[in-house]
């Protein structure tokens, strides 16, 4: 789990340091476009991650959850 936490953060510390980097010169449509890109690519790998556990606590006999 700590492993999907970390997979999700990087790529928000990287829109964060790429529209630092652009903010003078970029158009806040396109920092906005590229943040709702990165949270919905978090929001499905999160999801890809939650879907594997109840996989394998399925797998092993366990209700989703119970872990």
């Amino acid at each position: 789990m700590l492993h999907g936490l970390a997979s999700l953060l990087v790529p928000t510390v990287r829109l964060v340091a790429t529209a630092r980097q652009h903010a003078v010169e970029a158009d806040p449509v396109a920092i906005g476009v590229k943040a709702a890109v990165a949270l919905a690519t978090a929001s499905v790998g999160m999801s890809q991650i939650l879907r594997r556990r109840r996989t394998k606590a399925e797998i092993a006999g366990r209700p989703p959850g119970a872990d």
